[in-house]
């Protein structure tokens, strides 16, 4: 297969554009089903998973421009789209069967500030986890998630 640009190469405008919406409509999917797959889980009306939805697409468009902008040792300034992510599901839907999305956010505040402290000793922990680690996790995560779409087809048949 025949590159059609160099790395330092740039598409025409209207190419760039096209190539930009194709991007942004590829990554609204993961973004917005985390709220909703959260949110139907927990037994939330529409209207808070629709403020769920809200809130994922905002904090992904702040931290996407973070990203690409960046702000001195802030962001990795490329173009990438930051999002939600699956590997909370499970963690998150049986915090939130017991309390609620107040206690979602309150976990996720402190899984941050773990994450942060975590960030500065990446590369001893990085050695923990080999690929065959990684593989099972992410295994992990689909099977996390099936009960949840097994329960919403039974519910919402086509």
């Amino acid at each position: 297969m025949k590159l059609l640009y160099t790395l330092n190469q740039k598409p025409p405008h209207g190419m760039t554009f096209l190539l930009a919406v194709q991007h942004m409509l590829a990554s609204i999917g993961g973004i917005v089903a985390v709220p909703l797959i959260v949110g139907a889980s927990i037994g939330l009306p529409n209207d808070e998973i629709v403020s769920l939805i809200n809130a994922a697409l905002l904090a992904s468009g702040i931290v996407t421009i973070v990203q690409c902008v960046g702000f001195g040792p802030i962001g990795i300034k490329l173009p990438v789209v930051m999002g939600s992510s699956f590997a909370f599901l499970g963690v998150a839907i049986s915090i939130g069967k017991d309390s609620g999305v107040s206690g979602i956010m309150g976990a996720a505040l402190v899984g941050s500030f773990v994450v942060i402290l975590a960030s500065f000793y990446m590369d001893k922990v990085r050695k923990l986890f080999p690929t065959v680690v990684s593989g099972v996790v992410v295994t992990l995560i689909g099977l996390t998630i099936l009960p949840v779409a097994m329960n919403w087809s039974e519910t919402h048949p086509p």
